[in-house]
């Protein structure tokens, strides 16, 4: 099962990527995609807490990045909406109020349970998730994040998940 390699930074600390595409790990011809992301934890505020970085990236694999980013999270919405409605649906002939909401809840939750289980069973190439002043960047290739890590600060604080996989 791949495990994403993360590595820290602070948030004000600008990232230097090694001159490689991030999500195929060829040689890169200077072209970079911008990953933007949110502090989730933010809540309400939606203009605060939003984070970007030109990652390099393969020209012919900038729109699949999008693509993929926007996939991801419509995928969520859909499996919790349509599980709900779907719950609701079949087991409303059974239960009636609380207990058939109850229910649909207990199916959602299932449901959403298992799309989690799958991002971190089936982790992207790279993703950027970004928690108060701290920015994790995931990589599934070990050697590219040994490679960021240490671009990006001294060798001795390079993650151990990197240093393992060598």
């Amino acid at each position: 099962m791949p495990r994403a390699v993360v590595v820290t930074l602070h948030r004000q600390q600008p990232a230097i990527f090694p001159e490689r595409c991030a999500f195929s790990g060829l040689p890169n011809e200077g072209t970079t995609v911008v990953v933007l992301t949110r502090d989730g934890l933010r809540g309400r505020a939606l203009l605060s807490g939003w984070y970007h970085a030109y990652v390099p990236c393969r020209p012919e694999l900038c729109w699949r990045v999008h693509a993929q980013r926007a996939w991801r999270f419509c995928r969520t919405v859909v499996v919790g909406l349509g599980s709900m409605a779907l719950a609701a649906y079949f087991i409303h002939p059974a239960l009636k109020g609380a207990a058939l909401g109850l229910a649909c809840l207990a199916v959602t939750t299932a449901c959403v349970i298992a799309v989690v289980v799958w991002e971190k069973t089936h982790p992207p190439a790279f993703n950027i998730t970004v928690l108060g002043d701290a920015v994790d960047f995931e990589f599934l290739d070990p050697d590219y994040a040994r490679e960021f890590a240490s671009l990006n600060r001294d060798p001795a604080s390079i993650p151990a998940q990197a240093q393992s996989s060598s």
